[in-house]
């Protein structure tokens, strides 16, 4: 049997709020079919994003003098290396250049010197609340709070840093999903006995010969039990267990009885009842880019669109976790990008057929200092984000995409 979305109660992804009364069963409807966000910005930087994935295949970021890739709207890609990039590098860059236009430029750092400051800055106690490598190699964005007593951030390191004031990300579920279960859609747990904590799921795929959903690390504990929430038309249904949990990654694994490898996209409809709600089938992952314009969809929001990736490797304290492979984007107009509820949603581009996607990541937390107008049904929004790049969750966990 498949269902559509569910009822409202306004909650954040973390916070608990009073547990609502259990609805009784009403006839199943069809989950939505496909359709939703087409991303105009998407479409215009394709090359630019195919060129960038072919780099990162010869590029060994761990132990090389890559420094970062950075696309510049749909114009230019700008790969930045400390010296000279090998031959292997060069040879992709040649074959690529009669067809995207690349420019290979100088840095003063290597992305490996820079993920390993930043993670000491903001573990070392001083006040930084979030660092993270500059794209083009030259040193640091640190972010410090107005409150903060502490030395100037280039007092701390050696590294020339860029500073910002502002405050710590803070953590930020469609709404009656049935199994078999797909990525978007709104799913809690019980935190107390009159209290429940709600999210988003991300995408399915499988870990360690199980069938999985995954969310935000900071969404709960392993052996914490979700369900789908109670609502107008349908009653709660038991979606899984968390069993693994690597919190500096923001991935927390839910083993499922089945799913598909699709998406909610479009709107939210809390009554169950999927209104302007619609799906994507998922093609596959891929690494985010800065300057790259992605979506994601939370089930309290909505599919945001046109949000730009303005950092990679971010590092920031998140309920007391460091997490170290966060990606950063925002909506320049100021909108919407994320609300609370979203934690743990898909973050994706569109593929070449608009009606599939590539995962990028999984929703993390937001910028509290930037506030914005709400969409859907969340009651606190933001313009920046953060999200858990795939490609670090994929290289770590063992973790591989369900497609669909």
């Amino acid at each position: 049997m498949r269902r559509a979305l569910r009822n409202v109660l306004v909650t954040s992804a973390v916070a608990a709020v009073t547990l609502a009364g259990v609805a009784g069963p009403a006839s199943a409807r069809p989950k939505p079919g496909p359709g939703g966000a087409v991303d105009q910005l998407q479409i215009s930087q394709r090359p630019l994003v195919d060129a960038a994935t072919r780099i990162r295949a010869v590029v060994d970021e761990e132990r090389s003098n890559f420094a970062g890739i950075e696309l510049v709207g749909s114009t230019e890609l700008r790969l930045y290396w400390k010296g000279t990039p090998p031959p292997a590098v060069a040879k992709v860059v040649g074959q690529l250049r009669p067809r995207v236009p690349i420019k290979v430029l100088p840095a003063a750092y290597a992305l490996r010197e820079l993920k390993a400051e930043a993670t000491r800055l903001v573990a070392s106690g001083t006040g930084v609340v979030l660092a993270a490598p500059l794209t083009d190699g030259s040193g640091l964005q640190v972010r410090v709070t107005a409150q903060a007593r502490m030395a100037d951030p280039r007092t701390l390191t050696a590294m020339p840093t860029k500073v910002e004031v502002g405050d710590a990300p803070t953590a930020t579920g469609r709404w009656a999903d049935t199994s078999p279960f797909w990525g978007g859609s709104t799913i809690e747990r019980q935190v107390s006995p009159t209290t429940i904590g709600r999210c988003t799921s991300g995408f399915a795929g499988q870990r360690n010969g199980q069938k999985v959903l995954i969310t935000a690390a900071h969404c709960g504990p392993t052996g914490a039990v979700w369900r789908t929430p109670s609502g107008t038309y349908f009653p709660p249904i038991g979606v899984g267990t968390a069993n693994h949990r690597v919190a500096d990654l923001e991935a927390l694994f839910i083993p499922v009885g089945d799913h598909r490898g699709r998406i909610y996209d479009g709107g939210v409809d809390p009554t169950g009842q999927g209104i302007g709600e619609f799906s994507k089938a998922v093609a596959g992952w891929g690494p985010p880019e800065v300057g790259q314009y992605v979506c994601q969809s939370g089930s309290y929001s909505g599919v945001r669109c046109s949000l730009r990736i303005t950092l990679k490797w971010v590092s920031y304290s998140l309920n007391g976790v460091i997490v170290t492979n966060g990606v950063e984007a925002q909506r320049d107009d100021r909108a919407n990008a994320v609300g609370k509820g979203d934690s743990g949603g898909p973050v994706f581009r569109l593929s070449s057929d608009p009606n599939r996607v590539i995962a990028l990541g999984v929703q993390s937390a937001a910028d509290g200092s930037k506030p914005a107008t709400c969409t859907g049904i969340a009651t606190e929004c933001y313009w920046r984000l953060y999200f858990a790049d795939m490609t670090q969750i994929v290289g770590r966990t063992g973790f591989t995409i369900t497609v669909g």
